[in-house]
This record gives C-alpha cells, sequence and structure tokens, in this order.
C-alpha cells in the first residue's frame, strides 16, 4: 500500500516538475503563410493571372549558396502591458524552422526609430476618416520630440505627404491635408512600400498602419504576394484596426443626419432599398481584411491595437520602441521561401513580439 502511495505521489511530482519546466521561459510566435484560395468567379481574372505570373517568377529565382543573415526586432512584454528593458543575450534562444540556432549580435536600440505613419483613405472608411485623422495627430503629438515621423496615405494609390521628419508642426500639419479618395489598394500599398520607401528610410522604422485590412482595387500584388514583401525586411508592423463592417457603405464620408438611422437599420438586419453597397463591404471580405492585418503583425513581430482604444495602447507602443531589441543570426541558405522563426526569453509569464520569418530565396 505504501510503494503504490509512494509512486502515485512521484508521479505526481514529476508532473508538477514537468509543469514547472514548460513555464521557465516565454517564446514568440512563428509566421507560416496561409494557403489562399481564390473565389472560382474571380479566377479568370487578368489581375489574378498577373500576380500568378508574378508569384511564379519569384519561386523560380536561381539558387543562390552561403549563409544568411537576419535581424530579428524582439520586444518583452509583462503582464501589465509594459515594456521591459535589461534582458541580456544569454536569456536569449533563437529557433529556426524548429531548431536553435546560434545567435551573432544582440544590442538594445536606444537610438529613436522612424515611424512610417500609414492612412488608409479608401471608401470604407469614410465614416472614420476624420476619427482616424484626430488619432494619428495625438499619436504625433505624443512621441518623443527626437523621433522622425514619415506620413503616407493609401486609397487606390499610396501617396507620401511628409518625408521622416523630427519638425512635430510640420507632421501634425500634414495629416489633416490627407485627401479622402477612391479604392481601396492595401496590398499594393504595402508592396509599394516595402519596395520602394522604406529601404530609402535610413536607420531603424516602424510603420503603424491606420486601417480596416479590406482591400478592392490591388492590381499589382495580392494578400500573399504582398506578405513576402514584409518577410524580406526585419521593419515591425502596428496595424491600428478600425472596424468599420457596420459603418454606411452607400455613401462613404456623407454625414447627413440620418446617417445613424441607416446604419441602426442595417445592424438589425433591415433591408434599405435604392442604396448600393460599395465593394470591399461584405462579411468575407472584412474577415479576409482582419486575417491579413494578422498575418502583417506576425510576420513582422508587431502588435494590433483597436482604434477604440489607442489612448491607452499608446503609452504601451511608446514603452515598446523605446526598450526594443535587435538579435542577428546566421543560418546557411536552403532556397526554400519563408522560413519560420521562434524567439524564446528565459523567464516565465513575458509577452514575446519578434519577426515570425524571414524569407529565403
Amino acid at each position: 500500500m505504501k510503494s503504490k502511495y509512494f509512486i502515485s505521489l512521484l508521479f505526481i511530482c514529476l508532473l508538477v516538475a514537468a509543469g514547472s519546466a514548460q513555464t521557465n521561459y516565454s517564446e514568440s510566435a512563428e509566421y507560416k503563410p496561409r494557403p489562399i484560395a481564390t473565389p472560382k468567379k474571380d479566377r479568370k481574372k487578368k489581375s489574378d493571372e498577373k500576380d500568378k505570373a508574378v508569384t511564379v517568377a519569384v519561386t523560380n529565382v536561381a539558387p543562390v549558396s552561403g549563409d544568411i543573415t537576419v535581424t530579428i526586432p524582439v520586444a518583452v512584454l509583462d503582464r501589465t502591458g509594459s515594456a521591459l528593458a535589461g534582458i541580456k543575450k544569454e536569456e536569449l534562444s533563437v529557433f529556426v524552422d524548429g531548431a536553435e540556432v546560434p545567435v551573432v549580435g544582440f544590442e538594445q536600440d536606444k537610438e529613436p526609430v522612424t515611424m512610417v505613419l500609414v492612412l488608409d483613405s479608401s471608401p470604407s472608411t469614410g465614416q472614420r476618416f476624420r476619427t482616424m485623422q484626430e488619432q494619428a495627430s495625438k499619436l504625433v503629438g505624443a512621441l518623443p520630440l527626437n523621433m522622425r515621423v514619415m506620413v503616407v496615405d493609401f486609397n487606390v494609390k499610396l501617396n507620401v505627404h511628409m518625408q521622416p521628419t523630427t519638425n512635430r508642426a510640420d507632421a501634425l500639419a500634414a495629416i489633416p491635408k490627407v485627401a479622402f479618395g477612391d479604392g481601396t489598394s492595401i496590398y499594393s500599398a504595402v508592396q509599394f512600400m516595402w519596395e520602394k520607401i522604406l529601404s530609402q528610410v535610413p536607420g531603424r522604422k516602424v510603420v503603424v498602419m491606420m486601417t480596416d485590412g479590406v482591400d478592392t482595387t490591388s492590381r499589382n500584388s495580392n494578400f500573399a504576394r504582398s506578405l513576402m514583401e514584409v518577410e524580406k525586411e526585419g521593419v515591425t508592423i502596428y496595424p491600428v484596426y478600425f472596424d468599420t463592417k457596420n459603418d454606411d457603405h452607400t455613401r462613404p464620408g456623407n454625414n447627413r443626419p440620418d446617417d445613424w438611422i441607416l446604419q441602426a437599420l442595417r445592424q438589425n438586419g433591415v433591408f434599405t432599398p435604392g442604396l448600393a453597397r460599395l465593394p470591399g463591404s461584405s462579411e468575407s471580405e472584412y474577415k479576409t481584411g482582419l486575417a491579413y492585418l494578422n498575418d502583417l503583425t506576425s510576420a513582422s513581430g508587431g502588435r494590433m491595437f483597436s482604434s477604440e482604444k489607442l489612448a491607452d495602447g499608446t503609452k504601451s507602443l511608446l514603452e515598446e520602441l523605446a526598450n526594443r531589441y535587435y538579435v542577428t543570426i546566421t543560418v546557411p541558405r536552403k532556397n526554400i521561401g519563408s522560413r519560420p522563426v521562434r524567439v524564446r526569453v528565459n523567464r516565465p509569464s513575458l509577452a514575446v513580439f519578434a519577426r515570425g520569418s524571414f524569407l529565403d530565396l
């Protein structure tokens, strides 16, 4: 009887020890590109054929031998959401393709980053556009004076309104000048930024993108292709999500007094005849838009903020930007495309945000 009791007690102790072993570190999440199914009705569109051709061209690049060096931005938050300073290199481990790799470089960069502030000026954000501009101005006003800001917007095309500057007056003056436009090309905007704009911005940078994530007019890019561009560089994206799916999508930007009545009717399933909904306003398109923003954060190591709680999140975001770590690894090339990355911090009960993958072609 005693032996059975002893064995049971030993088994419980082993379980407790195993549970403790599982909680003595914290890890970031890997990013793995999701398969994107093209709807049957859209498969014959010329734009889709163009996207398909672009993808094939990328995957057929001649193999490159040797090593690849990757920089991984890392942020570590405690249970209260405050960024932690003082993490040491010895406390970090990095895993690529599930296997641990050596850390060849580590630094906590105290130099201010450049924030690329991106506003979605497309029809779907019409009723939130003024709020978006107000929140953008408050965010810029809260930034450290030595942090550079670049102001960009996108609708059917991407527009640069202010090159990186530490002049707060100029940056704040640029935001009200952002004009509401037609179309939503978030995929093309992201790809163009990564290909043409961010490479021209020196030093560390992050992207804060205020949007609902919905795309309706991209022609030179798509969901997967734009994310491939994000995987190439270690630029962190922080989406500020504007949930516009219950807004009135028949008259973007219209502030007529009866708009609230139409919204209330639609939210309760009442049909309002004579008003056609705009492209990009269906439930499936909003699900895809939210999935896209989640993938942007996962691939780049950022966090998503709700526009309704941005005031509370601003302090946490600024703390994070001031206490970021940059980890460098060198691994043999495999020419296999996307390779998942996971960063482990040997402390329990923390939230670790790090670049979730890199592109190896």
